[in-house]
């Protein structure tokens, strides 16, 4: 299963960069220059092919690529022989005016955009399916013990988020996004608590991963919607449609004050996807559930069982009263399974009105968490299908508003207190996130994973965009800055300048693939 996310993780990003080097590859012939090669992958062809002055690669490492103009390096060479001008010959890169250059240099940010406003166009045409969970939240500090936004504002769990700042909030995506974008900013909250509306203010902490928190997890209730093939709770019976009453370690009323004092809790598998939880990639999703709920162990991909100090019930159960702690949401288990992993104990649960028990024996746990395969409700609906001039509009507004929601995290990672190696994603991890999207979605149904790839796609093609066009030297940014200062000089700019603004631009951006290279390490050494 990891060589096949590892595969289409590839071949997305394969997708997204090609589209960017086709956008220089055409806006260079229509400028009159020349193209020498056009490749996918960097370092040694492993195929090559040249069709007419065009030589077509596929590199040895397939991530990233590009599209090689004819003199684009004559500057370098020029300073190296120690000359102080260029005259280029016709067809090659300096040869053409400036403006031309901009245009060259800006159509691969340009096609990545347009490929994302497709990708979603089309997303929207078919209409758009969301998953995601309700609005009512828990209280991280109820589950910690620490304080958090949440609490000093005067929320509680059980409450529904109705508004922030006036925009109605529908569900827990709607939440998440408001409250990610708006760190250290003062918010004003709609909250609905038994059946009255409270206006409560909150003022969101900067995370370390780069995005605003206030820390809350989602209420899920714990009644059990679907249950994995070959799964701890198969074995051991569970149904959909079961309600999760509480645990206990098989101890009934009477029994030693010991044993009825154990922990124990139940947790679903880490095989259980943001799809089954949250709308979006589950690592991108998984992210900002953290920067809302701030505990570390606690992502979308895994939808948890707990108790609270507070809650104790009885039942009978074939006759023997027994005693439990009852499990009102499912993320209350952090705090329980925070010192203790049992391997063996039971879960109450009610079906059609009768309390019965399963017995879980040998249970493993990964990453802290046990791996039952349980799946609990989201809140899933979908959009209508658009025609085609609305469902261009659509993916237009939502590109753009894609486009500046990277640009105002991307300020984020400016900010102190960030923890860079968590917030920043290299092409290694974005290309298994890609993948593991994909396969999610395609675990489905075919045309579910096409949707859930198209709209990762776009998400990348626009993260590209954004990243090229930072005004970094070697960048197509820092590339359109240059020209811009020869378009204004009214003359080519000087061998000597142009050789230390790209030398620099090679330092920082190898800077930045080491960087990213070690967090991607990180990033798969912790899973």
């Amino acid at each position: 299963m990891t060589g096949l996310k590892i595969i289409l993780g590839l071949i997305g990003l394969g997708i997204v960069v090609f589209v960017h080097e086709l956008g220089h590859f055409i806006a260079a012939r229509l400028a009159g220059i020349d193209v020498e090669a056009f490749s996918i992958g960097w370092g040694k062809p492993i195929l090559k092919k040249k069709i007419g002055t065009v030589e077509y690669r596929l590199g040895l490492f397939p991530l990233g690529g590009y599209c090689k103009m004819r003199g684009e390096s004559d500057y370098k060479v020029i300073w190296d022989n120690k000359k102080n001008g260029i005259e280029p010959e016709p067809g090659t890169f300096f040869a053409a005016k400036p403006w031309k250059r901009i245009i060259a240099a800006f159509a691969g940010p340009l096609f990545n955009f347009f490929f994302a406003i497709l990708a979603l166009s089309v997303i929207w045409g078919r209409g758009k399916e969301v998953e995601t969970l309700e609005n009512r939240i828990v209280l991280v500090a109820d589950i910690d013990g620490q304080s958090y936004p949440s609490d000093k504002s005067g929320l509680l769990t059980g409450d529904r988020i109705i508004t922030i700042n006036g925009k109605q909030i529908n569900n827990y995506r709607d939440m998440q996004e408001n409250i990610a974008l708006n760190p250290d900013k003062d918010l004003s909250l709609t909250v609905l608590r038994d059946s009255r509306q409270h206006d409560l203010a909150i003022r969101p902490t900067l995370d370390k991963s780069g995005a605003g928190k206030i820390g809350v997890y989602p209420w899920v209730t714990p009644t059990v919607q679907a249950v994995r093939a070959g799964s701890p709770a198969e074995k051991a019976l569970l149904q959909p449609g079961d309600r999760i009453l509480g645990i206990q370690q098989q101890t009934p009323v009477g029994g030693s004050d010991e044993a009825a004092s154990q922990e124990t809790l139940l947790g679903d598998s880490d095989d259980f996807t943001s799809q089954e939880m949250l709308l979006g990639d589950s690592d991108e999703v998984a992210s900002q559930e953290a920067l809302l709920g701030g505990s570390d162990e606690a992502t979308s991909q895994e939808t948890l069982l707990g108790d609270s100090d507070d809650f104790t019930s009885q039942e009978t159960l074939a006759g023997e009263e027994i005693a439990y702690e009852e499990l009102p949401y499912t993320v209350a288990f952090l705090r329980i399974f925070k010192d203790k992993q049992p391997e063996n104990f039971s879960l109450i649960f009610e079906r059609e009105g009768i309390t019965q028990t399963a017995e879980f024996r040998n249970i493993t746990f990964i990453s802290g968490q046990p791996d039952l395969g349980i799946e609990y409700p989201s809140v899933r609906f979908k959009t209508p299908a658009l025609s085609f001039p609305a469902a261009v509009a659509a993916g237009c507004r939502e590109a753009v508003k894609t486009f500046a929601i990277s640009a105002k995290s991307l300020g984020l990672l400016f900010k102190k207190n960030i923890d860079h190696i968590q917030a920043v994603s290299g092409p290694a991890r974005i290309t298994y996130m890609l993948g593991n999207y994909a396969v999610d979605g395609f675990a489905k149904d075919a045309a579910t994973g096409f949707v859930y790839a198209l709209n990762f796609l776009a998400l990348i093609s626009i993260a590209l965009c954004l990243m090229n066009l930072l005004p970094l030297p070697i960048l197509d940014g820092g590339m359109i800055i240059l020209y811009l200062v020869e378009m204004i000089k009214r003359g080519p700019i000087h061998p000597k300048a142009v050789s230390v603004f790209q030398t620099a631009g090679m330092v920082i951006i190898f800077g930045l693939m080491i960087f990213a290279a070690f967090s991607d390490v990180l990033f798969f050494i912790g899973r």
